[in-house]
């Protein structure tokens, strides 16, 4: 997700698709358990996203709760409608 802030500019996966990605993954209940140790190692704006995203998650996890299963589309109706901010892209000059 690091990652992503800083390249997006330059990604041609569209930034739903990553959307999904983060969402799927942040529902790990290992990484939720362990997020508030990992998070001191990343940039304010990657530990803004992924707490935000978390409570994106949390509703994905509710409705498995009540469906049994998620389909892409549960995963797009949070996704198509959420912005992800990457960073200002850089210009190096040598």
């Amino acid at each position: 997700m690091e990652d992503f802030l800083t390249l997006g500019h330059n990604d041609l996966t569209s930034k739903h698709i990553w959307t999904n990605r983060f969402i799927m993954w942040l529902q790990s209940p290992i990484l939720r358990a362990n997020w508030s140790y990992l998070s001191k190692n990343y940039s304010e704006d990657t530990r803004d996203l992924i707490d935000d995203l978390i409570i994106e998650s949390d509703k994905l996890i509710k409705l498995r709760a009540t469906k049994g299963k998620l389909s892409n589309d549960d995963y797009d109706s949070i996704s198509i409608n959420y912005h992800i901010s990457v960073r200002q892209e850089k210009k190096w000059t040598y």
